[in-house]
Parts: C-alpha cells; sequence; structure tokens
C-alpha cells in the first residue's frame, strides 16, 4: 500500500494566504525585537560564563577559597 501523492498540480494550485503589510510589520518588528533580546541573553550569559572560568580557576590556584562570594 503507498501513501497518497501529491501532485505538481496539486501544489501549484494551492492558494497561499499572504498577510496584509500591517501584519507583516508587526511581524519584522517582533522579530527583531527577539533577535535582540536573544543577543542580549547570550552575552549575559558569555559574562557569566567567563566570570564563573575566572573564578574556578582562582579556586584552582588557591587564590580564592571555595564558598567566597
Amino acid at each position: 500500500m503507498h501513501p497518497p501523492a501529491i501532485l505538481d498540480k496539486d501544489v501549484k494550485e494551492t492558494l497561499i494566504p499572504v498577510p496584509s503589510k500591517d501584519i507583516q510589520n508587526k511581524i519584522s518588528t517582533e522579530v527583531i525585537r527577539r533577535r535582540g533580546e536573544a543577543q542580549r541573553l547570550r552575552n549575559e550569559v558569555e559574562a557569566v560564563v567567563t566570570a564563573a572560568k575566572a573564578r574556578v580557576e582562582r579556586m584552582i590556584l588557591g587564590e580564592e577559597e571555595i564558598g567566597e562570594n
């Protein structure tokens, strides 16, 4: 038994709705906002990781006691 086929004709006849310019602009603005937020969070995480690595190195070298803040 074969699954139903999708023919070129079916694809060509399929209508794809296009949102209005207003909706497209809202989507675009939200995408830009979320990308900016994602970048801000990546930067924040990188700073935390860098600080943690430095602290672990200081602990290994005996320059900082475990549990010090």
